[in-house]
């Protein structure tokens, strides 16, 4: 089965329990505070003994095959902003390897394909030979976007939000596969951590906007709302707002590696048997918000 590794930045992630998504991880990086889960449908997996595997109610009934459900406040750190904040054209999800990778022929018919559901994906950077990465614009890339205020809304300024990263450790005994959490105190306040198992996050994007009657946006329409970089722009990541985001998909099955996107191919070959990573990111890549890596080194095939 896969290992999955969940941090700050590359230099320090932590292992994860898989669909363990109850006790997520918590994080505190430079510029983002919270809470990471990373969940596999095991029950769509061919492999020997994926059904033994520890489940999560989250894919009862649904085609999902993976899921990363994220929940944070952006720390007021943006060097190019003069109030430090983050804007919704400065903030990226991406998924990249460390070095090169081998598109698969016909690679244009999966970015076709992933263009139809995110109008803001883009391949750009897919033929990089340090770090190629293929991703969207957060407020786009993310198949839920939930905002609400922080439980106690405590200013932030660049000063107070630097300091030390702090996180969850975790020990993980690899005889036993058991895991033992130590958890360091919340530096800033998060709230509860509500949606896990049965109970999905909803969309809810209001808190986006600075109307009076904001517009009440589907998914969809907010994917397309914000292809538009003025749109973009005009959103700043509030530190007093809490964010959370689940982004998932049905054509990527990430505990058999095998993609379905307009054309069947593995995708180890694709990433010449690197380690996959699914990054929030600055768009000039110099800020990493939070890093999420699946390691499937002992996939048989």
């Amino acid at each position: 089965m896969p290992t999955v590794r969940i941090g700050p930045d590359y230099d320090n992630l932590s292992p994860y329990a898989i669909n363990d998504d109850a006790n997520p991880l918590l994080i505190d990086s430079p510029h983002w505070a919270g809470r990471v889960t990373f969940r596999l449908n095991y029950a769509r997996a061919s492999t020997a003994g994926a059904r033994n595997q520890l489940q999560t109610a989250y894919f009862a009934g649904r085609k999902r095959y993976f899921s990363i459900q994220s929940q944070g406040r952006f720390k007021p750190t943006n060097g190019e902003s003069a109030d430090g904040l983050w804007t919704g054209d400065d903030v990226l999800f991406v998924a990249e390897t460390e070095g090169g990778i081998h598109p698969p022929p016909g690679a244009w018919l999966a970015v076709k394909f992933a263009r139809f559901i995110d109008p803001g994906f883009t391949a750009d950077g897919m033929y990089l030979e340090k770090r190629p990465w293929a991703g969207s614009w957060l407020l786009c890339g993310m198949n839920v976007v939930n905002v609400t205020k922080a439980p106690e809304a405590n200013t932030m300024s660049a000063k107070e939000a630097g300091g030390e990263s702090k996180r969850v450790d975790e020990k993980m005994d690899a005889d036993e596969d058991e895991q033992q959490k130590v958890e360091s105190p919340e530096i800033i306040p998060l709230g509860a951590w509500e949606h896990h198992g049965s109970n999905l996050l909803p969309e809810s994007s209001a808190l986006l906007f600075h109307d009076s009657s904001p517009p009440k946006l589907t998914p969809s329409q907010r994917r397309k709302y914000f292809h538009n970089p003025s749109n973009r722009r005009a959103v700043q990541f509030d530190p007093n707002n809490v964010y959370s985001f689940d982004f998932f998909n049905d054509f990527t099955n990430l505990a058999t590696m095998k993609a379905e996107m307009g054309l069947h191919f593995d995708i180890r070959g694709v990433l010449n048997r690197q380690p996959l990573r699914f990054v929030c990111t600055s768009k000039d890549r110099k800020a990493v918000f939070f890093v999420v890596e699946i390691d499937y080194a002992d996939l048989n095939g």
